[in-house]
């Protein structure tokens, strides 16, 4: 692959994360429909509802973050890893806790632990591509 179509898949990769996190950050502002989208029942309680509403600006500007990083993505690659680990590793470990803890299914999780694991690889993918580029002189 040449070194355009390198830059555009890692492009591709930040908005692989932009796209998700806005519609989540949406949800998260409203816990009662966070609850329904993602199996956790109907009435989320008011403490699940508070912790949603103070994670909403922390997503928010992980969305904003992915989107800089999309501007120049090999300058802003560590973004790409950062976003693997510790974020979406977080979040997986903490469906896979929620999942054995009997608070929801693995079948009702199974789309957002799609929608993090793919995007995981990719940015994976996307920043070891990226350090080969910065390697090379490319920025």
């Amino acid at each position: 692959m040449d070194t355009h179509n390198q830059i555009l898949w890692i492009k591709a990769a930040c908005w692989a994360g932009v796209l998700p996190d806005a519609v989540v950050t949406i949800l998260m502002l409203q816990p009662a429909q966070f609850a329904r989208t993602f199996g956790i029942g109907t009435d989320p309680g008011p403490l699940v509802a508070a912790g949603l509403l103070a994670g909403a600006p922390l997503m928010a500007g992980w969305t904003l973050l992915l989107f800089r990083a999309h501007r120049s993505p090999v300058e802003r690659k560590e973004v790409l890893l950062i976003t693997v680990v510790p974020v979406l590793a977080g979040f997986i470990a903490l469906e896979v806790f929620l999942t054995g803890q009997g608070l929801t299914s693995l079948a009702a999780l199974a789309p957002i632990l799609a929608l993090q694991a793919i995007p995981a690889v990719w940015y994976l993918a996307g920043y070891h591509a990226a350090r080969n580029l910065a390697a090379a002189g490319v920025t």
